[in-house]
């Protein structure tokens, strides 16, 4: 697989963490001595994986969190950086 076709495997290899985990290319696995390497340092426990990978992931936009959340929850998170209680927040109304 290519890693063009399909981005999600290398992100959630990652995410998942773990130990002794590799995420290679097609393209890579044709060197022997590149193979053997990364399958000793996985085997160690070690994670590998693909430089290419890693530059796109570093390229990779990443989205602002923050403009994922609904109208309360931006609410709720202004509350609780202001120090309201649980039961003030909850007692606050929701907007509109």
């Amino acid at each position: 697989m290519r890693w063009a076709s399909n981005p999600a495997w290398a992100v959630r290899l990652l995410q998942d963490g773990g130990h002794g985990l590799g995420y290679l290319l097609k393209d890579r696995v044709d060197d022997v001595a590149t193979l053997l390497d990364a399958l000793q340092r996985i085997q160690r426990g070690d994670n590998v994986v693909d430089p290419e990978v890693v530059g796109r992931l570093v390229q990779r936009p990443r989205q602002d969190p923050l403009q994922r959340l609904t109208a309360r929850e931006h609410e709720v998170l202004a509350l609780l950086a202001q120090g309201s209680s649980n039961s003030a927040i909850a007692a606050a109304p929701a907007p509109q």
